[in-house]
C-alpha cells in the first residue's frame, strides 16, 4: 500500500513540475519575443526583463530540485522529499504564489508591451501579500495569550479556581445530599 501511495505522490509531483516548467518557459519566451520584436533595443530594457524573471526562475529551480522524484532502474528512490505539490502548504505555497504572480506580470508584458503592471505587481501586490501572510502568522502564534479577567464580583479564592459548569455544580449538590453512608447521631 505504501509503495502505491509513494508512486502516486511521485507521479503527481512530476506532472505538476513538468506543467510548471512548460508554462514558465512559454511565459518567459513570449514576453522576450514581444520585447525583441519591438523597436526597443536598450540594455536597460533587457536588464529589467532579466531582473523580473529571476524570482520565477529561482522558484522553479528550487521546486524542481526538492520536489522532483528520482527513479533508478524503474524503482522509486526518492519521491520528492515529501513535498506535496497537489496540496501545497507553507513555503511551497508561497513559492507557487510567487510563480503565478510572475506569470501575471509576463502576461501584462505580452498584452501591453509595458513593465508598468509588472512593477505594480512587484511593488504593491507582493509586499501586500507578504504583510497579509505575516499578519496571519502573528495572529496564529501571538494572539493566543489570554489576559486575566477582572471580575470584581468574585473573591480572590474563587478567581484562582477554574469555573465549573452547571452540570458539575448539579452533580456536586446531588452527591452532597445523597451520601452513601449516613450516620445517625443520638
Amino acid at each position: 500500500m505504501a509503495g502505491k501511495s509513494a508512486k502516486k505522490h511521485a507521479a503527481n509531483n512530476t506532472r505538476i513540475l513538468n506543467q510548471s516548467i512548460y508554462i514558465s518557459l512559454i511565459m518567459v519566451l513570449l514576453p522576450l519575443l514581444r520585447i525583441v520584436s519591438g523597436n526597443h533595443y536598450s540594455r536597460s530594457l533587457y536588464f529589467k526583463f532579466i531582473i523580473i524573471q529571476l524570482p520565477l526562475l529561482v522558484c522553479i529551480f528550487i521546486l524542481n530540485k526538492t520536489g522532483r522524484p528520482i527513479w533508478v532502474d524503474g524503482d522509486l528512490k526518492n519521491f520528492g522529499s515529501m513535498i506535496d505539490l497537489t496540496n501545497p502548504q507553507g513555503l511551497v505555497e508561497y513559492m507557487l504564489d510567487l510563480i503565478y504572480l510572475s506569470w501575471g506580470g509576463n502576461i501584462s508584458i505580452i498584452i501591453f508591451n509595458s513593465f508598468k503592471l509588472v512593477w505594480f505587481i512587484w511593488g504593491l501586490l507582493i509586499p501586500t501579500y507578504v504583510i497579509y501572510k505575516l499578519y496571519g502568522l502573528k495572529r496564529q502564534y501571538f494572539n493566543n495569550v489570554k489576559l486575566p479577567r477582572q471580575n470584581n464580583n468574585k473573591s480572590m479564592d474563587q478567581d484562582n479556581e477554574p469555573s465549573k459548569s452547571k452540570r458539575q455544580l448539579k452533580r456536586e449538590q446531588k452527591n452532597k445530599s445523597n451520601d452513601k453512608v449516613k450516620y445517625r447521631t443520638r
